[in-house]
């Protein structure tokens, strides 16, 4: 783990490194685009110390996820409106995949700390708008005294996959461990979900690939 972080850390700050030390040299080259240029130069430098930041700031999250004596405020939480939040904070990103969500029970309420809850659904949605390819579909059904909520799409290289794998931490299915993401998104939701009693799995069948978290919910009428 220390030595994934260490990579990851490691070459957003040779990035910005490189930016900075471009910038001097625009700036000292006294020419007309020097200014222009060195600032553009900065800027990049920012944006790579704030990736820099952002891989720190998930690591501290999953510590604390992770950490055996968290305690979490259980209590009786609505899935839908969780879930069409989460959904609604991302609608330009999910213009071209257009999510579907479908419920068994609308008026479900599941066990669940609602910030934590709210988080590995954030994950999951950021997931599918990273590497999905098609329509988002988070369908909810009961399955004996569980409700189960998947969420699925499809993804570009599913070759490139180990669902084994998925939940480890700094995992990513590109190999040259390019992207925006931290590799961290879906071990956070896992540390999450095995908090509150929680079961989130993934399933890879073709080139759809299914997420599915299982919690206990009140059966609020006959669904």
């Amino acid at each position: 783990m220390l030595s994934d972080l260490s990579h990851d850390i490691r070459t957003p700050l040779a990035a910005a490194r490189g930016h900075l030390q471009l910038a001097v040299l625009e700036d000292g080259a006294g020419e007309s685009g020097g200014v222009v240029g060195a600032v553009d130069h900065i800027n990049a430098a920012l944006g790579r110390i704030g990736a820099t930041s952002a891989i720190l700031d998930q690591m501290l999250d999953l510590t604390r996820a992770s950490d055996p004596d968290k305690t979490y405020d259980l209590a009786p939480t609505p899935l839908l409106p969780a879930l069409l939040g989460v959904l609604d904070n991302h609608e330009a990103e999910l213009l071209s995949l257009e999510p579907a969500v479908s419920f068994e029970d609308e008026a479900v309420q599941v066990e669940a700390d609602a910030s934590a809850l709210e988080r590995i659904l954030e994950n999951l949605v950021t997931n599918a708008i990273r590497h999905g390819r098609s329509a988002l579909r988070c369908v909810e059904r009961w399955e004996g005294a569980k409700v189960l909520l998947a969420m699925s799409n499809e993804v570009a290289d599913p070759r490139s996959i180990d669902p084994s794998a998925l939940f480890d931490r700094f995992y990513r299915a590109d190999s040259s461990r390019s992207g925006n993401g931290t590799g961290l998104g879906l071990a956070i939701a896992k540390a999450l979900a095995d908090g509150m009693g929680m079961e989130l799995t993934t399933d890879l069948q073709g080139n759809v690939i299914t997420f599915t978290l299982a919690m206990n919910a009140t059966r609020t009428h006959e669904a």
